[in-house]
């Protein structure tokens, strides 16, 4: 065992470095479904990432064409759009820099997409496509088995966003996108069935 990483050779960084500056949230997506094969190997890219112990305490589900579509109808219904509480609770307030970062987000994806500043019914519309996945033709769910218990989903939040910065990365290498939505996680008594 060497008692320090190796420097990176230049052209590894840069490629690393054209991977990251081309990740976004992709908010559009072509129907067509992404072939097995590709998807199999972003998993097998996005696998490589750093775990607690090495436990890897997640699965990842990537649905098909029906699947996301079941999916999709079923986030459309009255009883998944009714705020059931949430299974993690959200932050009370966003201050300071958080709420700056927030904010600009929040400005930017609007103004992408037409929507003037204030315009609170458009923004409301575009809020609701969060729950038919953009269109995407698949979802990735990351998950983790109930019985590890309350420290192992800690884990696991910790863990998922370490997860999900390779998945985005290795979509990116395949000139595909892809955007997370923890919605999901925080509609938790829904969207666990």
């Amino acid at each position: 065992m060497t008692t320090s990483p190796p420097v990176p050779a230049p052209d590894l960084a840069a490629a690393l470095d054209t991977v990251l500056d081309a990740r976004y949230s992709c908010r559009g997506y072509l129907a067509d479904p992404v072939p097995r094969d590709v998807v199999d190997a972003i998993l097998r890219a996005a696998q490589r990432t750093a775990s607690w112990c090495n436990s890897q305490p997640w699965q990842v589900v990537v649905t098909g064409a029906a699947a996301t579509e079941r999916l999709r109808v079923a986030m459309a219904t009255p009883e998944a759009l009714v705020d059931q509480g949430f299974e993690i609770a959200p932050p009370a307030e966003y201050r300071g820099v958080y709420r700056e970062r927030r904010r600009e987000c929040g400005f930017q994806l609007y103004d992408s997409v037409g929507i003037a500043h204030g315009d609170r019914e458009a923004s409301a519309r575009q809020g609701l496509l969060n729950f038919s996945f953009f269109g995407a033709p698949h979802v990735a769910l990351i998950h983790t088995d109930a019985a590890l218990g309350a420290y192992q989903a800690a884990e696991v939040l910790a863990d998922r966003s370490c997860c999900f910065v390779p998945l985005i990365a290795s979509l990116r290498s395949f000139e595909l996108g892809g955007c997370r939505e923890p919605f999901l996680l925080l509609e938790g008594t829904f969207s666990q069935r």
